[in-house]
Parts: C-alpha cells; sequence; structure tokens
C-alpha cells in the first residue's frame, strides 16, 4: 500500500519509524490546528500511562494508529501540521 499523498505532502505508512518519533516527542511539537492538538494530548495520554508496562509497545502502536488516522482523515483541515511534521529533519 503506497503512502497517502496531498497535493505534493507525503504521509508516511503507518509502518514507517517517524511515527513511533512523533508519538513519543508529541509534547515537544507545536501545533497550529486545536484538533491536532487535541488528538496530540489524547496520544500523550496513551503512552504516559505506564511507561514501565509489558504492554507499553502496544500502547505506542495504539498511538501510531491513532495518530495516523486522524492526519490521513484530516489532511485537508491540518495541511499545515502535515507540513510540519513531514518536512522536519529531527524531532
Amino acid at each position: 500500500m503506497a503512502a497517502l499523498t496531498m497535493t505534493n505532502i507525503l504521509i508516511p505508512e503507518k509502518s514507517d519509524p517517524v511515527w513511533k518519533k512523533i508519538v513519543l516527542n508529541c509534547d515537544k511539537l507545536l501545533f497550529k490546528a486545536l484538533a491536532t492538538k487535541l488528538v496530540m494530548m489524547r496520544v500523550k495520554m496513551i503512552i504516559d500511562i505506564d511507561s514501565e508496562n509489558e504492554i507499553y509497545d502496544k500502547r505506542i502502536q495504539l498511538s501510531i494508529e491513532v495518530a495516523y488516522d486522524f492526519f490521513s482523515k484530516n489532511k485537508n483541515i491540518v495541511q499545515d501540521d502535515i507540513k510540519y511534521l513531514f518536512n522536519k529533519d529531527e524531532f
């Protein structure tokens, strides 16, 4: 399955390692859209429950799915945040 495209913006597949970096660093990222800020707060809450728990990797995967689904479904509304995320060199 190819990555989703929006004009010249590419949204990587869920399996791309960039998603893990995004969800693990979401509290350090500055988003414009309120909807993105709210979803990323949810992502942070999913991950921060207990980082020592054995299901931590499953929570990271769930967070990736939440973030990916949000950006995929709302790409027209949050395109500035998508450009910000996927044109970054580092997190």
